[in-house]
């Protein structure tokens, strides 16, 4: 009966509810199917139902198939003059749900003359459509709804030091932290660096007068949230230089076409399907450098005003203007991808909202993310988890910012 290279056979575990479907696990010989079947062969374009065990599930076939009883085809009672295949493509797992519900058919079982009796609501043809639309569009709705949940909840998750194991023996923050002074302590000797009143000051997750000592004003301890023991809070400006880009006046004056110019990077450069910003359409002369900021390949940009909070890598050299803000991280204390989630976190990103500024276009300015609160951990605990992320991300294709 079976055969590999056979007719499609199509069960229940093939259909995915209201999709094309155009594969099957398992092919039927030739022979089986007139033997079995009266050679009856559902073609592509049926609509099928499933109306056994699983009840209402619905699916239009993309292939020539052949399927079990637990599967009813609904192609030959189809007047495309009257009704549309998408309407009850739409609509018929429904109303078969329905009716499995309220009329309690017993071993959750619709069988064929029950479903020839079943009355279904006929509009016209155009109100049919709007039904098709409508449920789709919130179809569409609700499934980008749950993925956005779904990975503020993963991002969330992660930056807790829920989402991987603990290992021993990674290197504690604490550790790191002392690397971090020692490195300071020599930057500030040597004159390259300035001391920061509050930069020796690190979160221990008992002080409820923390968010004063560190000068951060308005803020709740609750907006904190408990961490693994390894992991340390720190501000961003503690392991992270902070700065705002600037524009050189009139920026047509700057704009140029010559083979010495440099990069200027915009936020209409950007993707917003991508983590990267990895080319700009427009140079500046470079006697417009003294009245930017220029950044480097590996180096953050964080967008600073009206859509704010959105972080990209650079895989560029350039200058920025004053829509944006750039992330160095001096000591390498993160990994770029985990320093990607991280920014892009609901914790991050509400740490933000919370201190933008502007009466209509909300700016962040540098001060407001350099005072940001968040946890430091090991690299190789970084590397996993943001490895553990992309994973998790790519089967769920799922877009930080779709």
């Amino acid at each position: 009966m079976w055969e590999n290279n056979g007719i499609n056979w199509f069960t229940i575990a093939d259909m995915i509810d209201k999709t094309y479907v155009s594969k099957t696990k398992e092919f039927v010989s030739h022979k089986a199917i007139e033997s079995t079947f009266s050679g009856e062969i559902s073609p592509r374009g049926t609509l099928l139902l499933s109306f056994k065990l699983t009840v209402g599930r619905t699916s239009i076939l993309d292939i020539d198939a052949v399927h079990n009883e637990a599967i009813a085809s609904l192609f030959s009672i189809i007047n495309i003059k009257i009704i549309t295949k998408n309407y009850l493509f739409n609509t018929l797992g429904l109303l078969v749900d329905y009716c499995d519900k309220t009329t309690a058919i017993k071993g959750n079982t619709l069988n064929k003359e029950k479903l020839n009796n079943m009355y279904i609501p006929l509009p016209p043809l155009e109100e049919q459509q709007r039904i098709v639309e409508k449920i789709e569009n919130e179809l569409y709705e609700l499934d980008s709804t749950i993925k956005e949940k779904l990975k503020k909840s993963i991002l969330q998750y992660a930056i807790q030091g829920k989402l991987v194991k603990q290992d021993p023996n990674d290197e504690p923050a604490s550790v790191l932290l002392e690397h971090i002074k020692a490195e300071k302590e020599q930057l500030i000797k040597e004159g390259k660096i300035k001391r920061d009143k509050n930069e020796s000051y690190i979160y221990q997750g008992d002080d409820k007068n923390y968010y004063e000592k560190v000068g951060i004003i308005n803020k709740k301890i609750n907006d904190i949230f408990d961490i693994p023991t390894s992991w340390k809070y720190i501000k961003i400006s503690e392991v992270i230089e902070v700065a705002r880009g600037g524009s050189p006046r009139p920026i047509q004056h700057y704009i140029t076409l010559e083979k010495n110019g440099l990069n200027w990077i915009k936020i209409g450069d950007t993707d917003v399907n991508s983590k990267y910003i990895v080319s700009c359409k427009e140079k500046i002369k470079p006697s417009g450098l003294k009245k930017t900021r220029f950044v480097k390949k590996g180096d953050f940009l964080l967008t600073n005003s009206m859509s704010f909070g959105h972080p990209y890598i650079l895989k560029i050299d350039g200058c920025i203007h004053d829509g944006w803000l750039v992330l160095s991280d001096r000591y390498n204390m993160y990994d770029k991808n985990f320093l990607y989630y991280l920014l892009s976190s609901p914790y991050v990103y509400k740490s933000f909202c919370s201190s933008v500024g502007g009466s209509v276009v909300k700016n962040l300015n540098s001060d407001k993310v350099s005072n940001t609160i968040i946890p430091i951990l090991s690299l190789n605990e970084q590397k996993r988890i943001s490895e553990k992320l992309d994973l998790i991300f790519n089967n769920l294709l799922i877009n930080l910012y779709s």
